[in-house]
């Protein structure tokens, strides 16, 4: 058994983007950011925020109402998984992503 599954709750960075192809799909995506609040540790170092970007995938009709109702700073809760795909960039190098395939959005 194996389970592949992320939960995060954070603030979209920018606006959706929105992709509509002939077969009558649709793809969304945007980045997520979540932050670690910054600490004090108990012999007094200071630990600093940190924050972590999150690529999100949209299909469907998640991809619709990602794309009408999620803007840029909106605060949303999504379940979903990893997945890492390979691309070739511009210059011919290829390079591998980590993207969440999001299966549950919930608008804050």
């Amino acid at each position: 058994m194996s389970i592949n599954k992320t939960i995060l709750l954070g603030r979209t960075c920018k606006d959706v983007d929105y992709k509509e192809f002939p077969n009558g799909g649709a793809s969304a995506s945007v980045t997520l950011v979540t932050n670690k609040r910054a600490f004090k540790m108990s012999n007094g170092t200071e630990v600093p925020e940190k924050a972590t970007y999150h690529y999100l995938v949209f299909h469907g009709g998640y991809a619709k109402v990602a794309q009408e109702h999620v803007k840029k700073g909106k605060q949303i809760y999504i379940e979903g998984e990893n997945r890492d795909r390979t691309y070739t960039d511009k210059n011919g190098v290829e390079r591998t992503t980590r993207e969440i395939i999001v299966n549950k959005l919930e608008l804050l």
